[in-house]
């Protein structure tokens, strides 16, 4: 694997997409956000948040 955020690598289940950055100290490789990720809540808080507007009743939560 190259380092260079050129790089792109394909494992299973992951579309090619582009390191943005390696993670310290283990050196595994970071990935940028889909837009799927993004709406699904990428964050614990995020992701609190639409369970909690999902448990008062927005159908809009998820």
């Amino acid at each position: 694997m190259t380092t260079d955020n050129n790089s792109t690598i394909a494992s299973a289940g992951r579309p090619e997409r582009p390191i943005v950055a390696l993670a310290w100290p283990t050196g595994r490789p970071i990935y940028p956000y889909t837009a799927d990720e993004i709406a699904a809540g990428v964050d614990l808080y995020t992701r609190r948040l639409k369970a909690e507007a999902a448990e008062a009743g927005d159908p809009d939560a998820r």
